[in-house]
């Protein structure tokens, strides 16, 4: 299946008409039916916005992996690791750590807190 094709699968599941799908997005229907059809390629703002405000995969858009649609959590985890330029490992502690019980958290952030005074006490001597 081609990206145009996918995106007009996100658009019928939606059960949005063209029109409706492209005004969300500031386009017009033409622009809509133009990549649907394949004519065009879709710019990266518009698979971005497609994304965002229909919790649409990125993935499944632009490589057809995954599932068509996402949670609002990898959503939110997304625009966090872009915003902040964070890596695959940041991800995976931040991952990690929002599955830990509340107790175990606490103790962490005590922990964390500890390591981080004690850097910057450190980086003041010097």
């Amino acid at each position: 299946m081609k990206i145009g094709e996918r995106i007009k699968y996100v658009r019928e599941s939606l059960n949005l008409s063209q029109s409706k799908f492209g005004e969300t997005m500031g386009v017009s229907r033409d622009v809509i039916s133009n990549v649907e059809l394949g004519r065009v390629e879709p710019k990266e703002y518009i698979l971005r916005l497609i994304c965002k405000t229909y919790r649409a995969n990125y993935l499944y858009l632009t490589e057809e992996f995954g599932d068509p649609f996402v949670g609002v959590p990898e959503i939110i985890m997304d625009d966090v690791i872009e915003e902040y330029r964070l890596d695959a490992t940041d991800r995976a502690l931040i991952e990690e750590y929002v599955k830990l019980d509340e107790e175990t958290r606490q103790s962490f952030k005590q922990y964390l807190f500890r390591v981080l005074e004690k850097a910057q006490k450190e980086s003041a001597i010097v």
